[in-house]
Order: C-alpha cells, then sequence, then structure tokens
C-alpha cells in the first residue's frame, strides 16, 4: 500500500491507477451497454421500466442500511493507514455495525414492503422484494471492502473483482433470461449471485490479511456516525435528484416512459466512464495531499479541474453527434425516442465531475453539513419541477429537471469549497469553452436538419468531428497541436 501518493504527479498516478479504474467501469457499466441489444429484445419497455424501477428502489437502500458509513471509512482511511492495527479497528467496527444494523433494517423493510410495493410498481412482493433488497446488503458489505483498495489505489485488485462480479452478473441475467424467459427475475437474480461473489470475496480477503478482525471500538463508530450521519440527508437528496424521477415518471406517465428514460441515463453514462476513471484516482490525491502539502495540492486541482472539463465537454459533444447511432445499434426501435435525451443527461456528468473537486474541500474541512443541505436543496429542486411539469408535459421534462438540480449543486458547492479553500480555477477559460461547446451543439443541430441524404450527412459529420478536435485541443492548450506536429 503506498502510503505517499500526493507526493508523486497527479498525471502519471491518474494514467498509472485510471486505466484501471476505465478498464473496470468499461467492462463493468460498458458490459451492460452492450448487453442492450439482448435486454430490449427480451424486455419490451414496460418490463424494462419495472427493472429500473425497483432498481430505484434498491438505490435507496445503501444509505438506510450503511448509514454512509463506507464515507466514513474513507475519510479516516489516510488518518489510520499507517497503522495496521488502528486500519484493522477502524475496517472492523464499521463492517460489523453494517452487518447487526442492515439486517434489522431488511426485516423492518420486508414487513412494511406489503403497504406500497404492489401499489407502486404492480409487481407483488415475492420474490421481487426479497431479490431486490437483500442482495443490497451484501453489495454494501462489499462496497466497504472497494474503498479501501480504492483508497489504497489498489486498483488492479478492485478491478479484477468488479469485472468478475459484473459477468457473473451477466452470465446468470442472460442465461435465465434467453434459456429460461424469466424476465425481470432473470436481471434480479444476476445482480443477487454477482453482489454475494463481491461480498464474500472482501470478506475472506480482509480476513486473511488481517484487516477483519473480531474487534469493535465504540469510540471508532462514534467518529465514524458524527461524519456519515450529516451525509444522509446529502446520499438522500442524491438519491431523490437521480432516481425518484423514475418514481414520479410510473406514478404519473408510465412504466413504459419510465423503460425509454432510463435507456438514455444508462447511455448517457458512457460519458461517466470517462470522467470518473479519473476522478476517482484524484479524490485519494487530494484527501492525502491536503493533509501532507495544501499548497501543492490546490495548484493540482485548478490544472486538473480544468483538463477534466475539456475532456468532458468534448466527450458530450460526440455523445449529441453519436447519440441516435448507439440507440439503434444496442437497442431495438421502440426505445429510438431515447435518443434525444442522451447528451442532456450526458451534461450532468459534466457537471457532476465538476463537483467533485470542491465536495473533496469540504469533506476534508469535515463540513459534511454543507453537502447534505446542498443535496437536500437540489433534491427538493428536482422533485418539485417533476411534480409539477411531468403530469402537464409528460416524462420528457424530467431530463431538463435533472439538468437544473445538477447547476444548482454544481454552484453551491463550488461556492462552499471556495468559502472554506480558494483555489485559483481557471473560471474565464471554463466559461469560455463551455460557451464554445454549446455553439458547437447549435452548429451540429442545424446540420442535422438540413435534409441531407445519408451519405452527405456522415460524410460531413466526421468533418465535424475533425473540427471538433482541433478546437478543444487547441481550447485546453492552444500551443498543443504545434507540440503535435513538431514531434
Amino acid at each position: 500500500m503506498d502510503n505517499d501518493i500526493h507526493n508523486k504527479k497527479w498525471s502519471s498516478s491518474v494514467v498509472k491507477y485510471g486505466k484501471w479504474y476505465l478498464i473496470s467501469s468499461i467492462l463493468t457499466k460498458g458490459l451492460s451497454i452492450l448487453l442492450l441489444p439482448i435486454y430490449t429484445r427480451y424486455l419490451p419497455p414496460h418490463d424494462y421500466g419495472i427493472l429500473q424501477t425497483l432498481g430505484s428502489v434498491s438505490a435507496f437502500l445503501p444509505f438506510v442500511l450503511s448509514l454512509s458509513l463506507d464515507s466514513a471509512f474513507g475519510r479516516y482511511f489516510h488518518e489510520d493507514k499507517y497503522s495496521k492495527q488502528a486500519l484493522a479497528t477502524l475496517y472492523s467496527t464499521v463492517y460489523w455495525f453494517v452487518v447487526g444494523y442492515a439486517i434489522i433494517m431488511l426485516v423492518i423493510a420486508f414487513a412494511t414492503s406489503v403497504l406500497w410495493m404492489e401499489d407502486l410498481i404492480t409487481v407483488p412482493v415475492w420474490p421481487y422484494a426479497y431479490l431486490t433488497f437483500i442482495p443490497v446488503l451484501f453489495s454494501q458489505l462489499g462496497n466497504l471492502g472497494r474503498t479501501f483498495m480504492q483508497q489504497a489505489l489498489e486498483t488492479k485488485k478492485s478491478t479484477i473483482v468488479d469485472v468478475i462480479s459484473t459477468l457473473i452478473n451477466a452470465v446468470i441475467s442472460v442465461c435465465l433470461l434467453v434459456f429460461c424467459d424469466l424476465g425481470v427475475i432473470s436481471r434480479l437474480l444476476g445482480i443477487a449471485v454477482g453482489s454475494f461473489f463481491m461480498f464474500g470475496f472482501y470478506h475472506l480477503y480482509f480476513v486473511h490479511n488481517g484487516i477483519l478482525i473480531k474487534t469493535f471500538s465504540l469510540e471508532c463508530l462514534k467518529k465514524c456516525l458524527v461524519y456519515s450521519l450529516p451525509l444522509l440527508p446529502a446520499m438522500m437528496g442524491t438519491w431523490i435528484s437521480t432516481l425518484s424521477d423514475r418514481l414520479v415518471i410510473a406514478k404519473y406517465s408510465s412504466l413504459a416512459s419510465v423503460g425509454l428514460y432510463s435507456l438514455a441515463v444508462q447511455f448517457g453514462q458512457i460519458l461517466y466512464l470517462v470522467g470518473d476513471a479519473i476522478t476517482r484516482v484524484i479524490g485519494p490525491l487530494i484527501m492525502s495531499g491536503l493533509i501532507a502539502d495544501k499548497d501543492a495540492t490546490m495548484n493540482k486541482v485548478r490544472n486538473t479541474s480544468f483538463f477534466i472539463l475539456v475532456a468532458m465537454l468534448f466527450s458530450n459533444l460526440m455523445l449529441y453527434v453519436f447519440s441516435e447511432d448507439v440507440v439503434s445499434i444496442f437497442a431495438t426501435k421502440q426505445y429510438a425516442a431515447a435518443a434525444v435525451f442522451i447528451p442532456i443527461f450526458g451534461f450532468n456528468y459534466v457537471l457532476g465531475m465538476q463537483q467533485r473537486f470542491p465536495t473533496q474541500i469540504i469533506s476534508y474541512k469535515n463540513k459534511t453539513w454543507v453537502i447534505s443541505a446542498g443535496c437536500i436543496l437540489m433534491a427538493l429542486l428536482n422533485l418539485t419541477l417533476n411534480l409539477i411539469f411531468v403530469p402537464i408535459y409528460g416524462y420528457e421534462f424530467s431530463a431538463w429537471a435533472s439538468v437544473a438540480a445538477n447547476f444548482f449543486y454544481f454552484v453551491w458547492s463550488f461556492a462552499w469549497g471556495q468559502y472554506f479553500e480558494k483555489i485559483n480555477y481557471k473560471v474565464i477559460q471554463s466559461l469560455y469553452v463551455t460557451f464554445v461547446f454549446f455553439l458547437l451543439v447549435a452548429v451540429y443541430y442545424y446540420l442535422s436538419h438540413l435534409g441531407l441524404n445519408v451519405y452527405l450527412f456522415y460524410l460531413l459529420k466526421m468533418w465535424f468531428v475533425l473540427l471538433s478536435i482541433v478546437i478543444f485541443a487547441v481550447l485546453y492548450d492552444k500551443n498543443l497541436l504545434y507540440k503535435v506536429v513538431k514531434r
């Protein structure tokens, strides 16, 4: 385990460790996209809507079952990493508490599911509730192990575990869907087995390495809860902002609309693969660097945030250009309407990756109430917009509501991050790059509505892509093209 990760160049750390996150993202989230032709063929929009609505419910459970203690572990990891005994006490205390507390909460969830589940999703409690709720416990315990690996930058190991878990999930899901015609149940069973594998691996691994031991510290638990409990409103706010829209659409539109909407969200996550691979490495670098060398870390944050903004805006532009092609390749015609929403959701990830920099600063300062307050306000804004306008304008409005809510939270986190630690971000350059992005979007929109024949349009599209590459390269570094040509 590298205890001085902050002393290395961030670019070399991103390349060394980020490649494993990228591989993990491509082989996990990317595999889900590659399997969409099978899922959309055997699951009509209504059934796909049921699956995604159940997913929204299961996404609510992690912070109910674990109280966001994995975040607390990630925060205090860098303070305890120099002592194996202290680190083992931290990990074991969180682990055993989550096991006991989550079991109690699951019993309550099963007991109350009959009161709301059938009315909301129109599926019976058995076996849907059990197949949805129980795997969340295993995934949370596995996620604690993954958090350890991420903070230690043991990215190769965590990638291998994630990929194997995803492959198990995919193989079981596809086999049961295609050969046994189990529909939604096939995906739930695949997720359950994949989650159990990840839990089992990390449990055995940390027992073997003396990190998961038979110990429990009330003092350690209190410290972690003081950090994590203020984050719960933030987690719930994030859930409301990103997933409750499916429940609103299911209530006021239809489960078929949920299916179309969710497919667009899933394709929009292509952009998430780009940013997450970088920022998941940078998170531990920032936290470790702020503890050891604050001034140097601030300067690195400034430069890295601008690079990620340029990369994400370019990637989202490409997502817009090829959105219709992506849907036509990976889904059937009945999902074609989802294409227009893909780049809208993609822009949420542009904002989301920029949010990670100030939130790291806020977390370092232990001002987690700021994150919680911002997420609550973001959630209320998103939910209010959905409840007011979805019944009037349909599910299409939810995409724009999510952008408005994410933009609000970006401004909120940026302002508070600057309040706690002023960083000289490249604000003017960032605004200019964003303006050029929207200008290129408008240009492509105009070109796509000229009514050109297919071959001429695709030729024009390729020229547009090449021109965009040049423009964004110059926007990032005006001497970059000169350097490339000179080499």
